[in-house]
């Protein structure tokens, strides 16, 4: 009976739209019973779900060790591209990624051969603009964008989309598949058979399900297609896949792109070393909740600040620590409802600093102000005691020094009578110390032990990873303690496309216990 009830569910609800059996209680204890949870929930990025392949299963690091020499294949010439894209947090990943492995080339004398896209274009870093994520033919158009007039270019296109369903990327993969210059990667973590069969407006002949049943055949006869889909168990906040999605793209992409740069350097003469890379980044997860304890009572300060009708909570960061941060608080508006200047991140430099393809935004408006100085300028004179402003750094070593910019913009925050909360990744001495007086500017220290940083020189993978989880936690704690969250369900999520009106029909349906099509009618008359 077990067995047929265990068969039953896997095969009806995508593992990406379940709820966590691991955080169904998630709503109703503390902050650091939810980071607890989170925790259990994040082990499943390593160890899989039920009978499903985990990203340690052989026939997963063989699909990562061939999209990684197809990879490096691209970067033997500069005309080659590879290209990440997604929607949402899956757009935001290839962003990202495509930002760090462009600065590691420049940093060889090497041609940034990295591009992204994101569904709704470069505001889609900040904002969330989700109806473009439904339009296939927008997503083949922006792919075209890119191609060259030179017959002989070759294209490596990764479309991530975490349920295999989101249409923009399905009409690329489906261009793809139509030209001899591209190989193709579909990633995802859902089975194939859960690729959504609805038919699209405008898409005639074409569905989510029938492109991802064309790159399958490809895939069984060619060395230049894959379907990469390992599985993470269900999100801990059902359906939220800003997080063990958005923290196993990062993990696969950085794994594929550094194993391509390592076998390009090499002339071909390396071997993927997937397994030993994929235990650094677990590890990383492992040194990351062994400061739970402490990063409670950071939470407690965040959910106390956004409890408050008036109270904000703001990020602050250089590099990729700041860019982490504002691509975490990006994903409030359409993920819990949250006010897009409500939980906010500032970046050291702003745009420039973020090196994002449409170039400076901030003339789109005063939420597209996103560098520490605007911050500075702008933000701390309205700051109250109910706003909370966390600083994330990187450190090593048996001291860490505050920036001098930095201590002026948390001295600005502290005579307003703000809460502070510094954040602390690297590798430590056992005697480390904040110098007392830096200190003194933060009600809360948090500091991250990781054994390693880096997983090449300057591409601080571990600690971006880390920083994620952190960030994460934060927010979605902090908004399940506002009301956002029942059990573990999202309810006060927008419902601005396709994707977001079938999961609000499942949660309808699974709260009130009636069918899909009353959920619908529900929905609908609503």
């Amino acid at each position: 009976i077990r067995t047929e009830m265990h068969k039953t569910f896997v095969a009806t609800i995508p593992v990406t739209e379940m709820d966590n059996p691991l955080t169904r209680s998630i709503d109703s204890t503390d902050s650091r019973g939810m980071l607890r949870m989170l925790r259990q929930s994040d082990a499943q990025l390593f160890s899989g779900f039920l009978d499903l392949p985990s990203v340690y299963d052989p026939e997963i690091v063989s699909v990562i060790e061939g999209v990684s020499k197809v990879a490096a294949d691209m970067l033997t010439s500069p005309k080659n591209l590879i290209v990440m894209t997604g929607c949402g947090t899956s757009g935001r990943m290839a962003y990202f990624c495509s930002r760090v492995f462009n600065n590691y080339l420049r940093s060889k004398n090497r041609e940034p051969q990295m591009r992204y896209l994101i569904s709704g274009g470069d505001k889609s870093l900040i904002m969330s603009y989700e109806l473009p994520e439904d339009d296939p033919i927008l997503g083949a158009s922006d792919l075209k964008s890119l191609e060259s007039g030179d017959p002989e270019q070759k294209i490596l296109l990764i479309g991530i989309t975490c349920g295999l369903s989101a249409p923009y990327v399905m009409g690329q993969i489906q261009h793809a598949l139509s030209h001899d210059r591209y190989r193709v990667v579909l990633m995802g973590f859902n089975s194939t058979e859960f690729a959504r069969e609805k038919k699209i407006e405008k898409w005639e002949g074409h569905s989510c399900r029938s492109v991802v049943q064309d790159l399958l055949k490809k895939s069984q006869n060619s060395p230049n297609y894959f379907i990469l889909n390992p599985s993470v168990g269900p999100e801990p906040v059902a359906g939220s896949s800003r997080m063990k999605g958005g923290s196993m793209t990062k993990i696969l992409l950085e794994i594929i792109l550094k194993t391509a740069v390592e076998i390009s350097e090499n002339s071909g003469n390396f071997d993927p070393a997937v397994v030993k890379i994929l235990g650094n980044f677990e590890r990383a997860y492992r040194e990351t909740y062994m400061s739970a304890t402490e990063l409670a009572q950071v939470v407690d300060m965040a959910a106390l600040s956004l409890r408050n009708p008036k109270g904000h909570l703001y990020y602050i960061g250089k590099d990729t620590l700041g860019i982490m941060g504002f691509i975490d608080a990006s994903e409030m508006f359409d993920t819990y409802g949250e006010d897009y200047f409500t939980i906010r991140g500032f970046v050291e430099g702003g745009w420039p600093e973020i090196r994002n393809s449409e170039g400076n935004l901030t003339e789109i408006s005063p939420l597209f102000h996103v560098s520490t100085e605007e911050f500075q300028l702008e933000i701390i004179s309205q700051l109250e005691d109910c706003d909370s402003v966390i600083l994330a750094e990187l450190g090593s070593g048996n001291f860490h020094e505050i920036s001098a910019k930095n201590r002026e913009i948390m001295k600005g925050v502290k005579n307003r009578g703000s809460k502070t909360a510094l954040l602390l990744f690297g590798n430590f001495a056992e005697n480390f110390k904040l110098k007392e007086e830096h200190a003194a500017l933060f009600d809360k220290v948090v500091k991250f032990q990781l054994e390693k940083t880096e997983i090449l020189p300057e591409v601080h993978s571990l600690a971006e990873f880390s920083a994620k989880l952190v960030f994460n936690g934060i927010s979605t704690s902090s908004c399940i303690q506002k009301g956002r969250v029942f059990n573990n369900r999202m309810i006060n999520l927008s419902v601005s496309n396709d994707k977001l009106f079938h999961r609000s029909v499942g949660i309808i349906a699974s709260l009130a216990s009636v069918s899909e099509e009353i959920a619908t009618q529900s929905l609908i008359r609503s």
